[in-house]
């Protein structure tokens, strides 16, 4: 099975300030830590509101830098952009904050989805589900992504309440994710 991975980096970063994309983790761009998450993957792509300001990195060089469909939409417009552009049996979505998400999470979510799941995605003991480290069957996932969005709804929890998912239990640890500048403190 071919694997399409993609980094959601398009959000407002309301609550950090900045452009999220572009904050510095142990001097790295949180997108380069994604696409690093995701290079295991047959193709990577990151999808983000304004491409051009990630172009110049050279860390995502032979990445596809995509801006999302709707533009503005919330997370579930980059899940349904992610799912409309990939080209593979199989599609990882990783959010720019989740800055401990390695390719060991990704290969167990691929590993527990069951041939009757839509996706794949991350549970945490206290931080709960986590729909944005997830692996979705992507042809069986576009037309259920896309009727959610049609119908008005913006919340990927509340998507991932009505099909058919594979919870895969974390460790807290690897479903942190960074939205404030203090986040970055705990590092």
């Amino acid at each position: 099975m071919t694997i399409h991975g993609f980094v959601l980096a398009g959000g407002l970063s309301r609550r950090m300030g900045v452009d999220k994309a572009m904050v510095l983790s142990n001097g790295r761009p949180l997108v380069a830590v994604a696409v690093d998450a995701l290079r295991w993957c047959d193709r990577v792509s990151v999808i983000h509101r304004v491409p051009e300001s990630l172009r110049a990195l050279t860390s995502l060089d032979g990445v596809d830098v995509i801006v999302d469909d709707e533009g503005g939409q919330g997370p579930l417009d980059g899940l349904r952009t992610a799912l409309r552009h990939s080209r593979c049996d199989l599609t990882a979505v990783l959010a720019v904050d989740l800055v401990a998400a390695g390719a060991d999470v990704f290969d167990d979510l691929t590993t527990a989805l069951g041939p009757g799941d839509v996706a794949a995605a991350a549970v945490g003991p206290t931080l709960g589900k986590q729909g944005l480290l997830s692996v979705w069957r992507t042809e069986g996932a576009r037309s259920v992504v896309d009727d959610w969005f049609e119908s008005g709804e913006r919340s990927v929890h509340g998507l991932l309440d009505t099909i058919s998912v594979r919870w895969v239990q974390m460790d807290d640890r690897r479903l942190r994710n960074v939205n404030t500048p203090d986040d970055l403190l705990d590092e």
